[in-house]
């Protein structure tokens, strides 16, 4: 009967949105250039309902301008969408590869489309890389131009419990009312 409290009393806090990119990880991140705009924390996310542990980053990054008068656009946020499959680097380190594309100012004042590249390799699994300073080593490029590095060590984020069609709570808490909803015609 305990056991059956607790599982009710677990499931009524979960949280099951299709769509929506939980924070898994996050890393305050030091730059490893002089340039703007710096990269300064990575979150790692996943999908609500997606078969991969890994579905996204958001990147943020100091832009470098600084104002006596607000608004500041000190900040710059981008959302990194994971292409392919994580690749498994020797050493049992992770690399994850993912893209996003970006409005600019090209030439003669004209909007132009700019792919960016975010890739990561996690180095939290590795049994290589025992002195190295960061956990996470991140690259962004810009075309084929690399414009920031950076590194970090992760930090869990502690959400809402995460679960969803997989046989999870929040399937059980759909299923009992559709029950209900049968039973009550």
């Amino acid at each position: 009967m305990l056991v059956a409290a607790a599982v009710v009393a677990g499931s009524a806090m979960a949280d099951y949105r299709p769509g929506y990119e939980r924070p898994i990880f996050r890393s305050d991140l030091v730059g490893m250039q002089r340039t703007f705009p710096l990269p300064t924390e990575l979150t790692m996310t996943r999908m609500d309902g997606a078969r991969l542990n890994v579905t996204g980053f958001t990147l943020t990054e100091d832009t470098g301008i600084r104002c006596i008068q607000a608004p500041c656009p000190s900040f710059r946020t981008s959302q990194f969408a994971v292409v392919g499959f994580p690749v498994i680097l020797p050493g049992n380190s992770i690399q994850y590869t993912a893209v996003s594309n970006m409005l600019v100012t090209g030439p003669f004042g004209r909007p132009r489309i700019v792919q960016r590249t975010l890739v990561l390799v996690d180095h939290s699994n590795s049994f290589l890389d025992i002195f190295r300073p960061y956990l996470w080593d991140v690259t962004v490029r810009q075309g084929f131009i690399v414009v920031g590095r950076a590194g970090g060590n992760p930090e869990p984020v502690y959400t809402t419990a995460s679960v969803g069609p997989s046989g999870d709570a929040a399937d059980d808490e759909a299923s009992a009312d559709n029950e209900d909803a049968l039973l009550a015609e």
